[in-house]
């Protein structure tokens, strides 16, 4: 039996699936929950409260991922009981944040105290938060702005260090 044939074909299956493959590896999609339809948004209560209630919450943004949702998941939450922070990624070069060791630390700082980190966003504020909540031992939920972007499953962040991108797992 090929890998793909061992896979589950629909996407609720795919949740926290696990697979013991030939090669030796465990391969796992480590993912709780998805909400992948019109006003999904409104799904990030239903999410947050099944880690807890009284949290502290760190939302990661950046400008436009800020306009685009992020003052609406702040107020969600917010109308929920939950307190809310909002760090907003600073741009680097070419108008737009970069993954590196200062965002990566000035996110990690931000995740002081909290109880829960949310991307608002893909790629480098998914990487940051991802990373940094990682090493802060606390959980983190990403609101996709970019559905073609594939890095919310992975097990890695780009992150560039000392100027040389590198993947971390």
């Amino acid at each position: 039996m090929k890998f793909n044939d061992k896979l589950p074909e629909n996407l609720d299956d795919l949740l926290q699936f696990r697979l013991v493959c030939d090669c030796g590896k465990i391969h796992s999609i480590d993912l709780l929950g998805i909400s992948i339809k019109k006003n999904a948004l409104e799904d990030i209560i239903t999410y947050v409260r099944q880690i807890g209630k009284k949290l502290t919450i760190t939302l990661i943004m950046d400008d436009i991922t800020k306009l685009i949702c992020g003052h609406r998941v702040a107020e969600l939450l917010r109308k929920d009981g939950y307190k809310t922070f909002q760090f907003v990624v600073p741009d680097n070069a070419g108008n737009k944040p970069y993954a590196n060791e200062e965002a990566l630390k000035n996110v990690e700082m931000r995740l002081e105290n909290v109880d829960l980190a949310i991307a608002v966003g893909c790629g480098t504020i998914n990487d940051l938060t991802k990373l940094a909540s990682y090493r802060k031992g606390i959980p983190y939920i990403v609101v996709v702005t970019a559905p073609s972007m594939n890095g919310f499953t992975s097990a890695i962040a780009a992150i560039s260090i000392k100027g040389i991108k590198r993947t971390i797992e």
